[in-house]
């Protein structure tokens, strides 16, 4: 495949327009391309059977079910907009047929002179095209935008009248300098996605292929000529302009990072390098703060309370509204791309059948000791220290190695890889040399307050209680606290060393150019902020993520402080591509922010930790309401710490109802398995306070 820049293809949706030469719903999608085909009698299909020789009908033929194509030509339709008839009228039917590619040949009516007055209005043509491209470009579908200039006039038909002939010799001259122009226009336009496509010759010289004594409209044949050269036209460019999608994820990493700036011992040069490459989002927020429930509103573009996964178990498989639609790896496997991903993603025994080519595990959360290295109770992957001594036995080289086998080999069609990286997720074991750069005498603490906690309800201390991580108080009491960030720290710096060698494999591949980079971690991490640890909270250190977006043509080196969450890569994703906007994502692309990352943001992002506990994040304020109806507030201007609750604070009684006003308004029944350990238990403690 070879490198390409643009960020967009065209995979899906297509309007042709051709001239003579937080959901409260999810609601279902359609999988075809829309084609509109919007010009003057040559779309219509004037000379012949419309419904079945015209261009845009043998257009449907040729591209298949896969396609919609649907006709708006007009019989005499002018692109200047004071001409009678106007492609400007069909202009509303356009929009509301919300296509993805314009590919626009309009002109030859824009010849005549005499009664009609056109050419006598020429000089308004540039401006004209360009609105026209203007309005079909804002979209919400962002379509494609190919330019073509219009067929030629074929002076040699037979059966011309001496009076066709005369007029169509006076203007065939300006139906070139209009093609001049268009080919201007084409190139002008470039940032807006806008191609060319030369039709001027497909009838030229071909007798054969134009209406007898017409001279300007094609027969059945010529319009097959034109719909061929359209088709090959879209596919070719489809084939072209389809990027590479590169995942890399994360499993349990928080904001320490040398980006985000967490903590001041992080050592993560290649993430960090990363972001340089694109955007770093400092306020991305997972949508729930457990694996499970998180990684499903991802892939699924769903939030926790539309799917009803709001837990560790069940997986993806029991939500009947997740299993109705492609989630992600399938929406991009049935658009063409090949699938292929290693570690951990989705989530579960079952993730390879998500994947077109999975590599498997890589040994999980594995290698562990014949015995616990530090903590000796409770759970088996709760542990940390320094092991094992061979670097290869850890799963996430594995991964790594696997997923830079896949970028050095050829493939032909577009690729969607992932990555699936299992550190820093406990046991927080790292092979000995990634200990050394953190000596433990020097092992600086996270800032805390003593009684942190007293500001909150019982409910929210119920809730968070953080089964099956360890109590704060062993780590305080056993002199265990400084070596487990020690040991979180490591598995960070390890983690990203094998990032690096992605990254490396990737600049050294022929997709170096023509890949978006996505790299993320599906929720944050306590070390004893709060006076817990681990996930399964609403805490800023628990929703927190590193979210980095790297795309070709997108501005470098930049950081967003908008409110965004891992539920808009699926969203930002298609819009990257260019694949068709989806209705049923309660998601948002964050297109708008790669290109500005300051603009205006007004929706906060949501978390949710078990049914009817909710967190919204804005620019500024962290607003968390309980099931029991209780709430915190903070502001992290002047509190990013999150140590003081403003929630009963009279000064900012005009902020709660419109943080209360903007929570879902509809929340599924909670879907529980067999399985009802930790965060279940401690969910059902603080439902009997209620």
């Amino acid at each position: 495949m070879p490198n390409r820049k643009t960020p967009f293809c065209w995979k899906y949706a297509i309007v042709v327009l051709f001239g003579v030469p937080f959901a409260a719903n999810a609601a279902d999608i359609s999988e075809s391309i829309r084609v509109a085909c919007l010009g003057d009698s040559i779309t219509a299909g004037a000379r012949v059977d419309a419904a079945t020789e015209s261009y845009p009908a043998q257009l449907q033929e040729m591209l298949g079910d896969e396609y919609d194509v649907k006709n708006f030509g007009t019989g005499g339709a002018t692109l200047i907009r004071t001409g009678r008839p106007n492609v400007w009228q069909k202009l509303d039917a356009v929009k509301e047929f919300q296509p993805h590619i314009a590919v626009i040949s309009l002109g030859t009516n824009d010849t005549v002179a005499g009664r009609r007055k056109n050419w006598e209005q020429i000089a308004a043509f540039d401006q004209d095209y360009t609105d026209l491209i203007r309005e079909l470009s804002e979209l919400p579908t962002k379509p494609r935008i190919v330019v073509c200039t219009p067929t030629s006039m074929v002076l040699e038909t037979p059966g011309l009248s001496a009076d066709r002939l005369a007029n169509l010799t006076e203007r065939k001259p300006r139906l070139q300098t209009l093609c001049g122009q268009i080919r201007a226009i084409a190139d002008k336009h470039s940032h807006r996605n806008v191609t060319l496509l030369e039709l001027n010759q497909v009838l030229a010289g071909k007798l054969n292929l134009v209406t007898a004594g017409d001279g300007v409209h094609p027969n059945a044949n010529g319009y097959k000529a034109i719909a061929s050269a359209v088709a090959a036209h879209i596919r070719q460019n489809q084939r072209d302009n389809s990027l590479n999608v590169l995942i890399i994820s994360i499993d349990d990493l928080n904001d320490w990072t040398g980006c985000l700036g967490g903590h001041p011992q992080a050592k993560t040069p290649n993430i960090d390098r990363l972001a340089k490459r694109g955007t770093l989002f400092r306020n991305a927020h997972c949508q729930a703060p457990i694996c499970t429930p998180s990684r499903a509103s991802l892939v699924t573009g769903l939030y926790p309370s539309t799917t009803g996964l709001y837990f560790l178990q069940p997986g993806l498989n029991a939500s009947p509204i997740a299993m109705r639609r492609p989630n992600l790896l399938q929406h991009f496997e049935q658009a063409g791309y090949r699938t292929m991903g290693s570690g951990k993603f989705v989530h579960g025994a079952t993730e390879g059948k998500y994947f077109m080519e999975h590599g498997g595990s890589m040994g999980g959360f594995g290698p562990t000791p014949d015995k616990k290295l530090t903590y000796p109770d409770g759970l088996k992957l709760w542990d940390w220290g320094a092991f094992p001594e061979n670097e290869q036995l850890m799963p996430d080289t594995q991964v790594a190695d696997w997923t830079i086998e896949r970028l050095n080999r050829n493939y032909e069609q577009p690729f969607l890889l992932v990555a699936g990286f299992w550190r820093p997720h406990v046991p927080m074991y790292a092979p000995p040399r990634w200990f050394e750069s953190f000596p433990l005498e020097k092992i600086q603490l996270p800032e805390v307050v003593a009684n942190d906690r007293s500001d909150i309800s019982e409910y929210a201390k119920r809730l968070t209680i953080g089964f099956p991580a360890p109590r704060h108080s062993w780590f305080v009491d056993n002199d265990g606290w400084r070596s487990a960030v020690q040991a979180y720290l490591a598995s960070v710096a390890f983690v990203d060393h094998c990032v690096g060698r992605v990254l490396d494999a990737l600049d050294d591949s022929e997709y170096s150019d023509n890949t978006v980079v996505v790299l993320f971690s599906d929720h944050g991490w306590h070390l004893g902020e709060k006076e817990r640890w681990a996930k399964r909270s609403l805490w800023n250190d628990s929703t927190r993520v590193p979210l980095i977006v790297a795309a070709p043509g997108m501005p470098k080196d930049q950081q967003s402080d908008r409110p965004v969450g891992l539920i808009d890569i699926f969203p930002t994703l298609l819009e990257l591509t260019g694949l068709p906007h989806r209705d049923d994502l309660e998601g948002r692309s964050l297109a708008p922010l790669l290109q500005d990352a300051s603009m205006n943001w007004s929706r906060p992002i949501l978390t949710t930790f078990a049914p009817l506990n909710h967190s919204l994040r804005s620019t500024r304020w962290h607003y968390i309401q309980y099931a029991d109806g209780s709430e915190e507030l903070y502001d992290h201007i002047s509190d990013p710490h999150e140590w003081r609750n403003l929630a009963t604070s009279s000064e900012h009684a005009g902020l709660m109802p419109r943080m209360r006003d903007a929570l879902p308004k509809n929340n599924a029944e909670p879907i529980i398995s067999d399985w009802q350990n930790w965060e279940i238990e401690a969910w059902r403690e603080a439902e009997q306070l209620r």
